[in-house]
């Protein structure tokens, strides 16, 4: 059996045409909206597009202040340090600790054959001195003694990766580095570079 349609009376009409005028009206200003809305807020940026909060404040703590000066350091080692440290990426502050504990920033200072503020050998880093252009006579310079020392560093820890004990020791010329090293240990030079290095990032950046 067939079910019977409902007769709609026109008041039942009247309703449902003001019901469908509404809905419409809301829809069209909805699209309006959504048209002439400002660009920061329509164009957003979806969670799986946006880029980690913490890599900008690791970015911002990370970031070099656009000048420092060491009362304590000479200006031509800090200017020295900085301009080896950006060539071969290694911190300043770590240079310039090596520079301490090998000299006491001295640039004149000789023992034996190792020379100058970083007290490299002229024996045994002629050929790295040629590749770099830098004569006996400007060993005596912080610049380019501090360039010929990085270049040997940048060298160590290519062969020690992230070991900064192992790099440390072995610039060092430390004859107890292999047990050093297999003992997990660091040698006094070593350990008092990586502190001095330490209180110099938190000087020089305020961490």
């Amino acid at each position: 059996m067939k079910r019977r349609r409902r007769r709609r009376t026109w008041p039942a009409n009247l309703l449902s045409l003001l019901l469908g005028v509404l809905i419409g009206s809301l829809a069209g200003l909805a699209h309006w909206h959504s048209v002439n809305a400002p660009l920061d807020v329509v164009a957003t940026v979806t969670p799986a597009e946006a880029p980690p909060a913490i890599s900008y404040e690791l970015q911002d703590l990370a970031a070099e202040p656009e000048s420092y000066n060491d009362p304590g350091i000479p200006d031509d080692v800090e200017e020295a340090a900085r301009a080896a440290g950006e060539v071969y990426d290694i911190s300043p502050e770590l240079l310039e600790a090596i520079a301490w504990h090998e000299s006491r920033f001295q640039t004149d200072a000789v023992n034996g054959d190792c020379t100058g503020l970083m007290q490299v050998s002229l024996y045994w880093h002629a050929d790295r001195m040629e590749r770099l252009g830098v004569t006996e006579a400007e060993m005596w310079e912080a610049g380019p003694n501090m360039m010929v020392a990085a270049d040997f560093l940048a060298e160590l820890f290519r062969i020690y990766g992230d070991d900064l004990g192992a790099v440390l020791m072995y610039y060092n010329g430390d004859g107890r580095l292999e047990g050093y090293l297999a003992g997990g240990e660091l040698s006094w030079y070593a350990a008092s570079v990586i502190d001095m290095a330490e209180v110099l990032e938190d000087d020089h950046y305020g961490c």
